[in-house]
Parts: C-alpha cells; sequence; structure tokens
C-alpha cells in the first residue's frame, strides 16, 4: 500500500484522468466511488485496476485492501482533501477505485429478457435504465451509437451497480441486430408515441427498446421492432422521461407481461 499526499502523483492522475470520456476510451478502465459502488465492484468479480482509500478509512477497509494487495494491484492511501478534489461526492465515503471495463466482443441473442437503447445520451438516464432493467431480470442491454457512456461517473452513480450486473453490449446499426433477434422469435417492443394503446401477445423471449430524448426511436429501429407500444398518458403530457418510460414498459414487458 502507498501513501500519496501529492495531487500529482502519476497514480493519482491516471485515477482523475479515467474519470474523462477520452480516458476511459484510451485505457478501457473506468471510476467508482463509494462504499456502494465498490462492494457491487468486489461482489461480481470485477477486474479492478486501483483501489483507493482515505489514510482514516483504511481499518474499515482493511478486507478489500488486503484482497487488492493479494491480486498485485495497487493500492494508494491518501489524505482526505486528495480523496475529496478525486471524487464529485461532497462527503466522500473514503473509498473508489479503478476498474477494467469488461469486453463482450461477441454476443448472440440467447437472453430471455433485453433492453436495447436508441440514442438515450442522458447520462442519468442511461444509469436509471440500467438499474431498472436489472431489478427487472435483464441480463443485457444493447447500446446504439450515440448513447452515454454507461461507465461515465454519472451514469454509474443513476445505475448503482447495474453495470457490474447487465452484459453491455455496443452495436452500431441497432436495426440490424434487432432484426437477427427478430429472426430468432423475439418479441421486440419500442416506445413510442405513434404505437398501439396495447400490447400483443409476447413470446417467452422479449426486447424493450427505449428511444433518444429528444426524437425517440429512429426510424429503422422502429422498423425492425415486432410492435410499437404508446404509453397512456391520460393526463395529456406530450411525452415521459425516458428513464421512467422505461421503467413502465419494462415493467409491462418483463413482470406484467
Amino acid at each position: 500500500m502507498q501513501t500519496i499526499t501529492s495531487f500529482q502523483n502519476e497514480k493519482i492522475k491516471r485515477a482523475r484522468y479515467v474519470q474523462t470520456a477520452k480516458g476511459r476510451a484510451e485505457t478501457g478502465l473506468f471510476w467508482v466511488e463509494g462504499k456502494r459502488l465498490v462492494q457491487e465492484a468486489f461482489e461480481n468479480h470485477a477486474d479492478i485496476d486501483m483501489l483507493i482509500v482515505r489514510k482514516e478509512d483504511c481499518e474499515i477497509y482493511a478486507e478489500w485492501i488486503q484482497k487488492i494487495e493479494t491480486r498485485g494491484m495497487d493500492v494508494l492511501c491518501v489524505e482526505a482533501r486528495l480523496m475529496e478534489r478525486l471524487c464529485d461526492a461532497q462527503t466522500p465515503q473514503g473509498v473508489a477505485a479503478v476498474v477494467r471495463r469488461p469486453v463482450y466482443e461477441i454476443y448472440e441473442p440467447m437472453e430471455r429478457y433485453m433492453v436495447v437503447l436508441d440514442h438515450v445520451q442522458d447520462p442519468g438516464n442511461m444509469g436509471t435504465v440500467l438499474r431498472t432493467a436489472q431489478a427487472f431480470g435483464c441480463t443485457c442491454a444493447v447500446l446504439s451509437e450515440g448513447c452515454a457512456d454507461p461507465y461515465a461517473p454519472k451514469c454509474m452513480r443513476a445505475g448503482m451497480g447495474a453495470q457490474f450486473k447487465l452484459q453491455i453490449i455496443s452495436k452500431k446499426e441497432i436495426s440490424k441486430y434487432l432484426t437477427k433477434c427478430k429472426e430468432q422469435g423475439y418479441s421486440i417492443v419500442g416506445g413510442h408515441l405513434k404505437g398501439e394503446a396495447e400490447l400483443p401477445v409476447l413470446s417467452e423471449r422479449r426486447i424493450c427498446v427505449i428511444g433518444s430524448e429528444a426524437h425517440g426511436i429512429a426510424e429503422q429501429t422502429a422498423q425492425a421492432c415486432t410492435s410499437l407500444y404508446c404509453i397512456p398518458m391520460p393526463g395529456g403530457a406530450e411525452s415521459l422521461n425516458a428513464g421512467v418510460a422505461a421503467g413502465i414498459l419494462m415493467f409491462e414487458l418483463f413482470i406484467k407481461g
């Protein structure tokens, strides 16, 4: 375990770097902070590259420190002022980690329930959708090009560790992927303002498709769905927040349906 007192330390700089989009893209690493998220990383056997612990909390997190040291990875013991500068939280919980992003290079649609996100760009909505998907039994989330980074700090906070439990796949052309899923018998339901008021009869394997906050599902994506569904809004609202709409539609498909 190394004791760090300077913000100019190279490992501290690296921890800051992976909090940026460029840093995550170049290194394949991402940042998590707080006891809950770091615990999720340990419990789900994430590849933790570096553990950072506030000096006065080293005894509290002694078990985690030992695990990381046993693996031969870095453990940094930092002063409180450094932890405050590293973390977004106003009152840091004294622990954070740099984690290696899992890579799923080849993926064939086999899961019972999946969620597909089409240009969902708000990090808070992204994290909320992933958290809800995991809660409702999804094991895979497929993201189109242009989606928010699911491993960005704000997404991680909103996801509450769902990123450690889901296979998260990126696809440039999700319409082709959905067409492949359709050929394998999936019911693919997209949330759409021009969709039907009732859900059709669904197959055992189901996909929920959520569109962008501003434009909804792209036309090609909509054509690849087996059906489109419009959530009833008797109050006359024009639309729903993407995270809220996703929660309602996934409940209808994965729990109620």
